[in-house]
């Protein structure tokens, strides 16, 4: 699995334009490279195993892979959320102002 210090050579709207390309699609090709950094990424996550996905880590030193249209989509999905800036998004708590506004939502 990949270390979660390693920076991340792909941007949350490349990963979001692939997602919207891959929404219909039944197989797709990857680059090598591309492949690896959507791998990264999604390895981060839980639930990539959980999805019986751990063949996908066999290809990685391959300089193309096809993948089916399930396989791709889930490793975006995963990538997206794992990301560091979609991280930190998620992360962001607001607290409330005094005690009078505890539990209420404005």
């Amino acid at each position: 699995m990949g270390n979660t210090d390693d920076p991340v050579g792909i941007t949350c709207e490349c990963l979001q334009k692939h997602i919207e390309r891959a929404a219909y699609c039944t197989s797709a090709t990857l680059s090598g490279d591309e492949f690896r950094e959507i791998l990264k990424l999604a390895t981060r996550r839980k639930t990539f195993r959980a999805l019986g996905l751990n063949h996908l880590l066999q290809m990685r030193d391959q300089h193309e892979i096809k993948l089916l249209g399930h396989e791709l989509r889930s490793l975006l999905v995963l990538a997206s959320k794992a990301h560091p800036r979609e991280r930190r998004r998620k992360c962001r708590v607001a607290l409330p102002a005094s005690r009078e506004t505890k539990g209420h939502y404005k």
